[in-house]
């Protein structure tokens, strides 16, 4: 138990300075996965191993299977050392990432602003194409609060978390609070991963893709129905076949154009967003 938690926290927190190095110093995300797992599996094995190897886990009347150490002030260390410490250290670097990435927002806000500003004295029919129309930070308002999120959580659980570990002699309240938000933060993270716009947008993609329906079938299966209740009707022949081969031709024809048009609008929608998708990408 103890070596997911500390592996989940250290997710969390490479999943924050991932985001710092795409958005901020403009690195590949997607070659820096291999390096990201070996860092948190190494960081998870070097906080549990030591305490498991030196016989620091075990039974303890008041907390079951945990830290268990008949002198009081190595206790306290082991679980300083290998419990309190590493999670609170990983919640700070979430934090700090979220603040890097939020001032570098920030200071595009700054530098865009100046431009449009700078620009009203141009006459320029590219200026268009060049300033962004909307502010960044309402355009990546989604990817704000999404490394926002994470970092808020991890204080709010793993930090009061730490804190009660470190309390030798726990009251019933302590240790009920203490469970709660142990067996609550695998519940908190679910809900935040289910919720994240990344996974949302794939779900929508997937569905999507599943309810598609190519419009070229439609139009001959209304052709051949036509062709066949006309030989039942008695008026075959020739003239009607070639009038249903260019019915077919114009239903084609005209789905065509009706999801032409459909797809000129849901283009121009989401020229907007192609950015924040482009780094949702990179992630």
């Amino acid at each position: 138990m103890q070596i997911t938690l500390i592996f989940s926290a250290t997710v969390f927190f490479s999943m924050a300075l991932n985001l710092q190095l795409v958005l901020v110093h403009h690195l590949n995300g997607q070659k820096m996965e291999k390096y990201y797992l070996l860092g948190v599996t190494l960081f998870s094995l070097a906080v549990t191993v030591p305490p498991y190897a030196s016989g620091q886990f075990g039974g303890s009347p008041s907390e079951g299977c945990w830290y268990y150490n008949p002198n009081p002030g190595e206790l306290k260390q082991w679980i300083m050392g290998t419990d309190s410490v590493p999670l609170v250290a990983l919640a700070t670097g979430e934090v700090m990432a979220f603040l890097t990435i939020l001032g570098y927002f920030i200071s595009c806000e700054i530098h865009w602003r100046q431009v449009r500003e700078d620009s009203q004295d141009l006459d320029s029919t590219n200026l268009e194409d060049v300033v962004p129309h909307r502010s960044p930070i309402i355009m990546y308002s989604n990817v704000i609060l999404r490394i926002g999120l994470y970092p808020l959580v991890s204080c709010l659980m793993n930090i009061p978390i730490s804190v009660l570990d470190l309390w030798a002699d726990n009251s019933l309240v302590e240790r009920l609070t203490d469970n709660v938000l142990s067996n609550g933060r695998v519940l908190v993270y679910s809900l935040l991963a289910l919720t994240d716009p990344s996974f949302i947008r794939a779900m929508k993609e997937i569905h999507s893709s599943t309810m598609t329906i190519p419009h070229n079938d439609d139009g001959m299966g209304l052709a051949a129905l036509e062709v066949t209740q006309r030989r039942k009707t008695g008026g075959g022949g020739r003239k009607q076949i070639i009038q249903a081969g260019r019915h077919a031709s114009d239903v084609t024809t005209d789905v065509g154009e009706r999801e032409g048009r459909l797809f000129s609008v849901q283009e121009k929608n989401m020229k907007e967003e192609e950015d924040g998708v482009e780094f949702t990408h990179q992630i």
